[in-house]
């Protein structure tokens, strides 16, 4: 039998860094987090004000104590697909075994883990740092966003997955309340990240395709359009959505009923000939700027396909009839698959030409390979424009 109780000792280092802040009502470090934002030089004059909602850091509410009370270890690995070490005795979830070494208890109301095999032992904290092998003190801050991320999910978590294949059947859209236009710090860090130009961002978010907001708790940026049958999200900062339930670890998040197969910006790219077909976010906000570039804006419109491996919805698909279309594909095994399937959709569908964008043509100094349509915006020059009826990069 495992003698958990072992497991606590008082010399624990770790208890000393991040356990002492039980009963503070923020660790120091959260408190700092808004620092990662670059500073608004008119905030202090009054001339903007920014609430602490529409920041992509806005942590500063987050209670250690309060998240272990509402997301224990054995809830927290529930929602991290690992229930079945949630046991007081099991083999190890971080290697193989086969006999138990590896258990979860509780003491004094909080939930701790213990690791016979090793003599690693601790909290919610350390199990996270251990599952994604960080450090749990210099970490800390990134580990307290996860679990707040773990906290907040529902234990019965349907969200779509944005690799899906087989759309959601529902009638229901999905819920894009509380979603904004973007504040300047906002659109300065995704032109930061992506690389995008601002007045591209900005020209996304008048067409109203284009919102930020936050999301389990993190502040994300997000695709959607008039129909708002669909909303795909990404972290401001870049990083990954933690995984939870049947979901992993991912780059984007699709929002509860969304319609994977619907292509987003097609109603708003009705009074324009040409369409851009994209694939992802990232490449849906570059052709933004690829359009803008070639003061096209009032003849090309982007429509974005949210994943590789879904076909044009029947519902959206009639939209495209008459239209020319050049479908921009990620330059990958997948993104040339779909872009074959979607050609041949869309000629059948009555579109009035398909052509496909091959990005592996653009000449790119020091042997740099191209992987999609945002990578492509430092080389985008006048040579190998998009938009142009006669595009040098047609396959």
């Amino acid at each position: 039998m495992i003698n958990q109780q072992s497991a606590i000792k008082p010399s624990d280092t770790r208890s000393k860094g991040v356990e002492n802040t039980q009963n503070k009502t923020v660790p120091e470090k959260v408190m700092k987090m808004n620092a990662e934002l670059p500073e608004n030089p008119k905030a202090a004059s009054g001339q903007m004000t920014i609430a602490p909602a529409t920041t992509c850091t806005s942590l500063g509410s987050i209670d250690l104590q309060e998240l272990k009370k509402q997301c224990p270890l054995k809830v927290l690995m529930k929602r991290m697909g690992l229930s079945k070490y949630a046991k007081k005795s099991c083999c190890s979830p971080f290697r193989e075994e086969e006999k138990a070494s590896w258990g979860i208890f509780e003491k004094d109301g909080h939930w701790f883990w213990k690791d016979h095999g090793t003599g690693d032992h601790g909290d919610e904290i350390d199990f996270l740092a251990r599952h994604f092998k960080m450090d749990a003190r210099s970490n800390f801050q990134e580990l307290l966003e996860r679990y707040a991320g773990y906290a907040q999910q529902p234990d019965d978590d349907q969200d779509v997955m944005i690799k899906s294949k087989k759309p959601v059947a529902n009638k229901e859209k999905p819920d894009c309340s509380g979603f904004h236009r973007g504040n300047e710090l906002e659109i300065q860090r995704v032109s930061q990240t992506r690389n995008i130009k601002q007045e591209a961002l900005e020209w996304a978010q008048d067409r109203g395709v284009l919102m930020f907001g936050t999301w389990y708790p993190f502040g994300v940026y997000g695709i959607t359009d008039s129909k708002g049958k669909a909303m795909a999200l990404r972290r401001l900062d870049g990083k990954m959505f933690p995984a939870g339930g049947d979901n992993g670890e991912r780059k984007a998040h699709t929002l509860k009923n969304s319609v994977i197969d619907w292509p987003i910006g097609i109603i708003e790219a009705k009074d324009c000939d040409r369409i851009l077909l994209l694939e992802g976010v990232p490449d849906f906000l570059a052709a933004h700027q690829v359009i803008m570039d070639e003061n096209a804006k009032d003849k090309v419109a982007p429509v974005c396909m949210l994943a590789a491996g879904v076909d044009i919805g029947s519902e959206g698909l009639q939209f495209f009839k008459g239209k020319q279309v050049r479908i921009v594909a990620h330059v990958d095994k997948a993104g040339k698959e779909a872009a074959a399937k979607w050609q041949k959709q869309l000629l059948a569908a009555g579109s009035g030409s398909v052509a496909i964008v091959d990005l592996s043509k653009v000449q790119v100094p020091n042997g740099v390979k191209i992987k999609d349509l945002n990578e492509f915006l430092p080389y985008h020059n006048p040579t190998n424009r998009l938009c142009v009826k006669k595009c040098s990069l047609v396959a």
